[in-house]
């Protein structure tokens, strides 16, 4: 019989065991039901893909592009003058080929043209009515002055590239927020549980010195101001456990709200606060990385270089050198003409330059002018940026150090105020101090308390803040 209660009792105990077990709920734990059930997160997060995908297509500006055309139609003949009469000329016609820009400024073309003429009308025996003609063709144009060594080819992949890094790290600056906000939100609702709990005890104990008055008072041991002042107490305890209260509440529903929960309760228990961890914490002076936002900036500062230097070409004179190659078939079968198509029977052959230039000079200086006042302010933007970094990074350094500083601090003086109760309560038991006396060092002991995770919440704040560098 009694093992078989051992056994109850064992079951039942790992039962309970068990149960408070599935509903721990560590800090990794919490910050993973963030990043898969918020949406603001995973918006951001996709966003931060998509950006970092779409920044590729920069590379587009110097891949193969394929074309093809294809047409029909007819031209019918103006016979006032002509010596051989026909009615009308239908004409189809098909190309196809690849171009591709070069980054340092070469346009190149090949591609294939095939005709088909047929004569209606013709009355001349020493016309073919049908005929076919093929055209393979090799096209150069190099740029000498404006979009010379491909700048401008250049100038826009920089902007394209770094236009999609800027939002790629802007929602990338905010996700990682996201997630800082989101583990402060985790230890926020562990210091207002401890909070509340230490409420707790100091308005039991203040209603202890109330009894503790009030026995006095009636006995004419104490005084009646005694009494009230014990009451004040009290009523400030009330107010301060219903504040405690209030802010777990809050807390509890903000940390729901990270893994989109409308509630303001939270079932889970969570990690305690380690203490002796956060005292002995090594504090790197180094900066892992720069933030998210500066690197934005960054790319947003040769987003406006690139565009400053597009302008700078746009409003330069073209003046282009230029030239092509071709193949000629012509033959009456269109199987014969594609076979004929490199025969060199009818090679064509040119080479030329094209010169044109913008008429209004003074207002494309002026949009030169502006394009490169952006660029410079977009550079001392950025500059600044790095400043006030390196400046945040020392402040942020200063406050671990002060914040662990007041914790040690803080501890010392909680074990100090822990002892004094303790030293307070062997003399209550020896009947040397009075039960009010040991009553008031608790008080104090709790708010030493308070004040122990009140600190170690900031330093807990500013460990997440500085994930932002990393």
């Amino acid at each position: 019989m009694k093992l078989l209660k051992l056994f109850f009792i064992t079951t039942i105990s790992l039962v309970i065991y068990c149960i408070n077990e599935s509903f721990a709920l560590s800090l990794q734990e919490y910050l993973s039901q963030v990043r898969n059930d918020n949406i603001g997160y995973n918006s951001s997060k996709i966003s931060y893909q998509s950006s970092d995908l779409l920044s590729k297509k920069s590379l587009l500006l110097t891949t193969p592009n394929f074309f093809a055309t294809a047409q029909s139609g007819f031209e019918k003949q103006n016979q006032a003058i002509a010596f051989v009469r026909y009615r009308q000329i239908n004409t189809q016609h098909y190309s196809a080929g690849v171009e591709q820009d070069f980054s340092f400024g070469l346009n190149s073309k090949f591609y294939y043209n095939i005709n088909r003429n047929a004569y209606q009308g013709l009355n001349s025996p020493s016309i073919v009515p049908l005929y076919y003609q093929t055209n393979p063709v090799l096209s150069l144009t190099m740029p000498l002055w404006k979009d010379r060594f491909g700048s401008t080819i250049k100038a826009n992949q920089d902007s394209t590239h770094y236009s999609n890094q800027s939002n790629k790290f802007i929602t990338g600056f905010d996700a990682i927020n996201f997630e800082i906000d989101s583990e402060k939100s985790y230890w926020q609702l562990v210091v207002n549980g401890k909070i509340v709990t230490i409420s707790n005890e100091a308005l039991r104990q203040a209603e202890k010195i109330l009894q503790n008055a009030n026995k006095k008072a009636i006995m004419n041991l104490g005084e009646k101001s005694d009494v009230l002042q014990a009451k004040a107490d009290v009523e400030s305890k009330k107010l301060q456990l219903r504040q405690a209260e209030n802010d777990a509440r809050i807390a509890a529903r903000n940390f729901n709200q990270k893994r989109y929960i409308n509630s303001d309760f939270v079932k889970e228990k969570l990690d305690d606060i380690d203490l002796n961890y956060l005292e002995k914490l090594s504090i790197s002076k180094n900066m892992p990385n720069s933030r998210y936002d500066i690197k934005a900036s960054y790319a947003a500062s040769k987003v406006a270089i690139a565009k400053a230097k597009i302008e700078e070409e746009n409003n330069k004179p073209q003046f282009d050198l230029y030239g092509s190659y071709g193949f000629g078939g012509l033959e009456t079968s269109g199987s014969q003409a594609l076979a004929n198509s490199f025969a060199q029977a009818g090679d064509v052959a040119f080479i030329g330059i094209k010169f044109s230039m913008p008429i209004a000079v003074g207002l494309g200086i002026d949009i030169q002018k502006g394009a490169m006042a952006s660029a410079a302010a977009a550079k001392m933007n950025y500059r600044q940026k790095v400043f006030n970094q390196e400046n945040d990074w020392q402040n942020l350094l200063q406050n671990l150090e002060d914040n662990q500083e007041s914790l040690r601090l803080s501890r010392k003086i909680e074990y100090l105020q822990k002892s004094k109760v303790e030293n307070e309560r062997t003399l209550l038991s020896r009947g040397r101090t009075s039960t009010y006396q040991v009553l008031l060092f608790e008080q104090d002991y709790n708010q030493a308390r308070i004040n122990t995770i009140k600190n170690a919440s900031k330093l807990l704040g500013l460990i997440a803040d500085k994930k932002s560098y990393q």
